[in-house]
């Protein structure tokens, strides 16, 4: 079983996420178990319970994960930035190798992910949604998302992020990959870290 410890900065985050991630591990053909460490309250706050948690691991006070994801918004930082922000905190633990590390962007926002793919996103909620622009936009899509649950008939009682891990389930991850960079470099990222955990292995 492959450990994998989630950071997301809020709900919808962990529940996107920890579905996609499970999905693409089931494909490289591993089981796994989603640990979500800290799942609220923001990038700040992501950062600093990180940092925090890597010191505990570097201490010995905690057991290093096979895996750890950080997902994010790229909230108009752009998917570069946001991702070298992150990985300025996490480069400095010597007890995780830099391919167990995943930062997860979501450019701008994760809301977009949950309309790239309509199908998905009809099977879950009866009706299709349309494509997404890319835009640099707090609210943006937190409001095409709700707009689209409404469209549908269904009541969006948190923006339809309630929906989030049910239309992750749905998406056709290979096909999403190619369209969104985020996405993509999760599953790039995963592999890597199997193929690095392979190599530990058959070093033992």
């Amino acid at each position: 079983m492959t450990r994998v410890d989630l950071f997301a900065e809020d709900q919808l985050h962990e529940a996107v996420v920890a579905e996609l991630v499970t999905r693409i591990l089931a494909e490289l053909e591993r089981q796994c178990e989603v640990v979500p460490v800290s799942v609220r309250g923001g990038v700040g706050r992501l950062l600093a319970e990180l940092e925090q948690y890597l010191a505990e691991i570097e201490a010995g006070r905690r057991d290093a994960p096979d895996i750890l994801v950080v997902a994010v918004d790229g909230n108009c930082r752009g998917f570069v930035s946001r991702r070298e922000e992150v990985t300025a905190s996490t480069r400095k633990s010597t007890r995780l190798p830099l391919d167990a590390v995943i930062i997860a962007v979501a450019d701008p926002h994760c809301e977009r992910w949950l309309l790239l793919d309509s199908a998905a996103f009809k099977s879950v909620l009866g009706k299709g949604c349309s494509a997404p622009d890319h835009k640099c936009d707090r609210d943006r899509y937190k409001e095409f998302l709700a707009a689209a649950v409404e469209a549908a008939g269904a009541t969006p009682i948190f923006h339809g992020a309630e929906y989030g891990s049910d239309i992750a389930r749905k998406m056709d991850i290979e096909k999403l990959a190619q369209e969104d960079k985020g996405i993509a470099e999760l599953c790039a990222g995963l592999r890597r870290a199997c193929e690095l955990l392979d190599r530990l292995k058959r070093g033992r």
